[in-house]
C-alpha cells in the first residue's frame, strides 16, 4: 500500500494549474497585442 501525502498532491496540483494560468493568460495578451497591432492603422 502506498501513502499519498495529500497536501504535496494539493501543491502540486496547484502549481500545475497556476502554469496553465499563467501560460493562457501570457496567450490571450499576446493575441490582443497582435490584434491591437494589426487594427491599428499603422499596423500590418
Amino acid at each position: 500500500m502506498i501513502v499519498v501525502d495529500h497536501s504535496a498532491v494539493v501543491h502540486v496540483a496547484a502549481i500545475r494549474t497556476q502554469k496553465i494560468r499563467s501560460a493562457t493568460l501570457f496567450t490571450n495578451l499576446t493575441n490582443l497585442t497582435n490584434l491591437a497591432i494589426y487594427s491599428s492603422p499603422n499596423g500590418g
